[in-house]
């Protein structure tokens, strides 16, 4: 696969970036270290917003999201990796696992499977 700028790993219940990220149009390789399918989805939290707020909006999506999406990847199985490129400006994000486990009846969310990071310039 062509080279990235940062990793993305995605593990039950956890998703870790490599390092920091700056704005700008960044190359992320997502590798799905976990024995369950995942995917990652990138979001922007709107101002004012919080992590836990978006954690709760992918359970209970009644109302307008406090975030918006800013791109992701499908379900990724076990072992696989893909690459995918976002443009992001300065702000505080949020990367979710919205995936359904049918053995708990839960989103991977709901597991833990939500972490926030902030983009520089």
């Amino acid at each position: 696969m062509p080279a990235t700028e940062l990793t993305l790993t995605l593990n039950e219940w956890s998703l870790n970036l490599s390092g920091p990220v700056h704005a700008g149009r960044r190359s992320i390789r997502v590798r799905n270290d976990g024995r369950l399918e995942h995917h990652a989805w990138v979001v922007r939290l709107l101002p004012g917003k919080t992590l836990a707020q978006a954690a709760k909006w992918v359970d209970d999506p009644l109302t307008p999201p406090p975030f918006e999406g800013m791109g992701g990847t499908r379900a990724i199985g076990a072992g696989a990796s893909v690459n995918v490129t976002v443009d992001l400006i300065p702000g505080e994000y949020a990367l979710l696992c919205t995936l359904f486990n049918p053995l708990s009846k839960k989103t991977h969310t709901a597991h833990g499977m939500v972490s926030g990071f902030t983009v520089v310039r």
